[in-house]
């Protein structure tokens, strides 16, 4: 009975662990939602750059330019180095006269800037001006110990003379001609043709050289007023006679060097409608890496026959016509040439009138 009883017992207990069981079994296990991972963003701020000033554009200085030296700088004190043969000019442009050259390598003290900063105002040796400026382009010079320099004021432009457009015959503008009519009388009443050329209106070029500087300077005879072409009424013109010079051959050639012939003027006569009526001369200038040239022509002329007519100069590059027209009686023009082109010169009529000749005097001034 006992054993009986402890069977019991244990079938029961037995049967409640599996009860136990069965019920932790069915027990839900609850998941908890995790919390999305925060990304922190970074917004990094990039600056915009201050613009640029880009530095004036420059050409290399000719081979044949003069040497500007330059005072010695002290140290510390600004000064700027030439990385090519560097033009030295009157003021901050390409457009203000080239004085000489500062060569690759030299160094010269810096007084001031130009506004934009694409030039140094230098210090100039003596007798060379009281204005020298070179490029302050990277690939023409280098600067130092510029922290302090202040902006300098540019000098005013220099005056060029060109030549204009209109409607003389070719493009160009006609020239107004101050009249001087005189005549002489004859026994029969009749005017006879008489040529005047006006006292000290003739501009001649004279070369002088220094007693310590081998290099001939230009030096115009100064003159209160650009001459005139003088008028003298006629019966019957003279007539030019042909000299056989063209394009393709012209009366003269001339080599321009600043060591050699530096100026030339040629003297002949034209006529209109017999006769000859152009002339043609030919010049050129040493090939180098600057290829402005600026060149200075001078025509002046005696024209007889009826008033109102025009002689004039145009200028054709290797054989090529341009705009570039001088007119007798308006004084010495400066025009800007490509060196590395041959220059010709027809003298020629662009306002023509019925029996006309004409004798004149051009002068052509390559260096001064």
């Amino acid at each position: 009975m006992i054993g009986s009883k402890k069977r019991w017992m244990l079938l029961w207990a037995g049967l409640l662990a599996l009860i136990l069981v069965a019920c932790g079994g069915n027990e839900e296990t609850e998941t908890l939602e995790q919390p999305a991972e925060i990304q922190t963003v970074v917004v990094v701020a990039t600056p915009t750059p201050e613009p640029q000033v880009a530095p004036a554009e420059e050409e290399a200085a000719p081979a044949n330019a003069p040497v500007v030296a330059a005072p010695t700088a002290e140290p510390g004190q600004p000064t700027m180095t030439a990385l090519v043969d560097l033009n030295v000019r009157t003021g901050p442009g390409t457009n203000y006269t080239a004085v000489g050259a500062l060569r690759a390598g030299s160094t010269a003290r810096i007084v001031g800037q130009s506004q934009d900063g694409g030039w140094w105002k230098i210090e100039c040796p003596p007798g060379a001006g009281s204005e020298c400026w070179s490029s302050a382009g990277s690939q023409f010079s280098a600067a130092a110990n510029v922290g302090g320099v202040l902006i300098a004021a540019a000098p005013p432009l220099p005056s060029q003379g060109n030549g204009s457009s209109g409607d003389g015959g070719d493009g160009s503008q006609t020239a107004t001609a101050t009249t001087t009519t005189t005549a002489t009388a004859t026994a029969t009443g009749q005017a006879s043709p008489t040529a005047t050329t006006a006292a000290n209106n003739d501009p001649t070029p004279t070369s002088t050289t220094a007693a310590n500087d081998p290099t001939p300077t230009y030096t115009p005879t100064t003159q209160a007023d650009p001459p005139t072409p003088t008028y003298t009424p006629t019966a019957a013109a003279t007539i030019a006679q042909f000299d056989n010079d063209s394009l393709q051959n012209p009366a003269v050639s001339v080599f321009m060097s600043i060591t050699g012939n530096r100026n030339f003027t040629h003297s002949n006569d034209v006529s209109y409608p017999n006769g000859d009526q152009d002339d043609w001369v030919e010049f050129e200038f040493p090939n180098n890496s600057n290829t402005s040239q600026q060149v200075f022509i001078t025509l002046n002329c005696n024209i007889t026959g009826p008033d109102g007519a025009q002689l004039r100069a145009t200028i054709y590059e290797d054989g090529q016509q341009t705009t570039k027209i001088v007119i007798c009686g308006q004084g010495e023009q400066t025009l800007t040439v490509d060196n590395t082109k041959t220059q010709q010169v027809r003298i020629h009529w662009g306002i023509t009138k019925e029996g006309i000749y004409a004798t004149y005097d051009l002068t052509v001034v390559g260096f001064k």
